[in-house]
């Protein structure tokens, strides 16, 4: 859809080679409008390059971005009802920055949130990682249900809210609800209801193994070998031969074929704590799963493989294999 430095539309919900044809803008001065804020101006300037609008009775702001595999290029896209009930489609090509970026600041404590690091890297979103350690008795107490990890999105214009979020900013809390925000703001979760509640039971289960190995540490250390042993040998074989089974039918390399979603990332995420926990016994490893090999080696071997090599955060707690807990280092 896209051809050199120009914008590219097409009328009808579908977009086909045929339908195209070029609106005479400079990529430029898009990035430039967008990256003001001035949605409105970049309109009237479509509208006065396209004949083939009309007026608009509706315009409702849909702008998304989707990056389908690593090393593709990212497509942006705005999306306009016209009066005659029809979508126009708009692809801005090559451009990094396609709306006003909100900035996403990540404070953690002790252990590490994999899965929203992944996102963030995955998705190249600018964020700020902050170490949330020092004083947790009064930065319990900042904290909507007392615990991190907290995610902080900031307007364009550097304002933040911690109320209702009118213009996009605020405060959020609790793993899995960032983890679905940045899924849902980065297009790694369907769209279509039926998709998603597949993509999210997917998920769902892959978080019910995600916690085994902090097993109380009030229990005797022979007590909690015993359930890593069974943990390792029976209860996460069992779990990934269901995954397994389910990749086997995806038609690619991830859960939903040849796209990366949540669920994937979530995935990595579990086996990179497994290798922090049990090393060369990773339960991951020591059993005939290719399709969930093959699925983490192709993760790895893009540009998240850079970050859990060289920039992932081992947080200030490690793996006690003699006593089978975390401990601070």
């Amino acid at each position: 859809m896209f051809r050199g430095d120009r914008l590219t539309f097409t009328e009808g919900l579908v977009c086909t080679e045929e339908e195209l044809s070029v609106i005479d803008i400079p990529s430029t001065v898009v990035e430039e409008l967008f990256s003001g804020g001035k949605i409105s101006e970049l309109m009237a300037l479509i509208d006065s390059s396209y004949e083939g609008w009309g007026r608009s009775v509706s315009f409702e702001q849909a702008l998304y971005s989707t990056e389908r595999n690593a090393g593709r290029a990212r497509t942006a896209c705005l999306i306009r009802v016209t009066k005659y009930g029809k979508c126009g489609v708009i692809a801005l090509s090559g451009l990094k920055l396609i709306t006003p970026q909100a900035r996403l600041s990540l404070k953690l404590t002790e252990l590490k949130a994999d899965v929203i690091l992944l996102e963030l890297e995955f998705t190249e979103a600018e964020y700020e990682y902050i170490n949330g350690g020092g004083d947790w008795a009064a930065l319990k107490k900042e904290q909507k249900f007392g615990q991190l990890p907290q995610l902080t999105v900031t307007n364009p214009n550097g304002t933040a809210q911690a109320s209702i979020r009118p213009a996009g900013s605020g405060h959020i809390w609790e793993s899995l609800a960032i983890e679905l925000y940045l899924g849902e703001k980065h297009g790694l979760l369907p769209t279509d209801p039926f998709e998603k509640a597949t993509s999210i039971s997917i998920l769902s289960a892959l978080r019910a193994i995600q916690d085994i190995p902090r097993v109380p540490p009030a229990l005797a250390p022979e007590i909690r070998a015993t359930m890593h042993e069974t943990f390792i040998a029976e209860t996460v074989p069992a779990a990934f031969k269901w995954h397994e089974s389910i990749l086997e039918k995806s038609g690619g390399p991830y859960y939903a074929g040849e796209a990366v979603t949540l669920p994937d990332l979530t995935l990595l995420a579990l086996y990179l704590r497994y290798c922090d926990v049990y090393g060369e016994t990773n339960p991951v490893n020591a059993n005939k799963l290719p399709k969930l090999i093959r699925l983490i080696e192709t993760l790895l071997a893009g540009k998240l493989g850079e970050f859990v090599r060289e920039r992932r955060d081992p947080g200030v707690v490690e793996w006690d294999r003699e006593k089978h807990e975390f401990v601070r280092k």
